[in-house]
Order: structure tokens, then C-alpha cells, then sequence
């Protein structure tokens, strides 16, 4: 069985200066959201998200990364994160086009805010979280050991 590497949402991480990562079995899947204010904008984030990608690939070509894309906020308009969410599978094709191992994981479509999220309006309440560990399930399941 291939490792298997979550890829975090993770707008604001200096992915360019990352170092190089030993090739790990497990990545924990990890989400860092601050205010619509701070986040940079979606063509940086995606930037970012392709160099890390890249990144991954080098230093773990057998692993089967897992790219998921940001839950929706509950204030403003999500503009940034819906932009840069489509620019993901983008990312995510052409990787694979070129026989990585990398899959997309749609955690956008079907993620209610006004009843997925903490009073915070950015963290998921336990609704959110169990949608969000299904669709992990789904798209990991078959690669866990039974």
C-alpha cells in the first residue's frame, strides 16, 4: 500500500521555503483559515499550493497525496476561497496527467456554513466535522488496511 499524504489547506504557509520533506506514511490533515482580511490573494494561495505540491511529489513520488479543497466561511462572500478552490483540480489534473499520485477531495460542494460551523463562523461544529471525516473516509477508505 502507498503512503498516503493529506495535503492541508493551507493559505498562509511559505511553501517555497519549505525544506525537504522525508517521505512520511501520513501527513495529519490540517486547516488554517484566518479572517477574509488576511488572506492573501487566490492566485498567491495557489502559487503556494502548487509549489508544496511539487514539494511532496519530489521527496515522495509513491505517495498518494490527497488535495483537498477549503470549507466555505459563514461571513462575506468567499471570493478568495472560491477562487482559489476552482484553480485546485487544475492543479491536481496536471499533476496527474503527468502520473503522480494525486487526487482531488471536493470538501467545498455540499458544506453548509449557516449549519456546518462553529459560532466562530470558521471552525466546523460537530455536523461540519462529520461531513468532513466522510468524504476523507470516502476518498481514503480503500487505501486503509482492513
Amino acid at each position: 500500500m502507498p503512503p498516503v499524504a493529506f495535503v492541508p489547506p493551507h493559505p498562509l504557509s511559505p511553501f517555497a521555503e519549505l525544506p525537504p520533506l522525508p517521505p512520511l506514511p501520513l501527513l495529519p490533515p490540517m486547516a488554517v483559515v484566518p479572517p477574509m482580511a488576511l488572506l492573501p490573494p487566490a492566485t498567491q494561495m495557489t502559487s503556494d499550493l502548487s509549489g508544496f505540491l511539487d514539494k511532496l511529489i519530489a521527496n515522495a513520488p509513491d505517495a498518494m497525496l490527497v488535495v483537498a479543497q477549503i470549507i466555505p466561511l459563514g461571513y462575506g462572500t468567499n471570493d478568495v476561497i472560491k477562487a482559489y478552490n476552482q484553480a485546485i483540480p487544475g492543479l491536481v489534473q496536471q499533476r496527474a496527467a503527468a502520473g503522480k499520485h494525486v487526487v482531488l477531495l471536493d470538501m467545498y460542494t455540499g458544506f453548509n456554513a449557516s449549519t456546518m460551523l462553529g459560532s466562530d463562523s470558521i471552525h466546523p461544529n460537530s455536523t461540519g466535522y462529520k461531513f468532513m471525516a466522510d468524504h476523507w473516509y470516502t476518498a481514503i477508505g480503500s487505501l486503509l488496511p482492513k
